[in-house]
């Protein structure tokens, strides 16, 4: 009997049989590096997207600072100058 499934082992055998061994190795390093360069894509998205939300609330909070107790801008600019990843901690 010939099914479908010896149509798909006939050809990737033939496919395999016009490979050389130098040909698998890099098919199967261009798909290793293709998994790893999407895996480190989703990691990266995923940690700047916490990154900003972060950032987006403490903005939300230092502006109901602002609001609730109508500090001038240099006050606001000392009392922000400890924060995390402030002009200071960049030199």
């Amino acid at each position: 009997m010939n099914d479908k499934g010896s149509y798909f082992w006939g050809w990737l055998t033939g496919v395999l049989a016009a490979l050389s061994l130098q040909d698998i190795i890099f098919a199967a390093g261009a798909m290793f590096t293709a998994i790893f360069t999407v895996c480190t894509y989703l990691s990266n998205d995923k940690k700047n997207k916490a990154i900003a939300e972060a950032n987006r609330r403490q903005t939300e909070i230092l502006a109901r600072l602002v609001d609730n107790q109508q500090i001038t801008p240099k006050e606001f600019i000392a009392a922000t100058k400890n924060l995390k990843g402030g002009t200071d901690e960049q030199a």
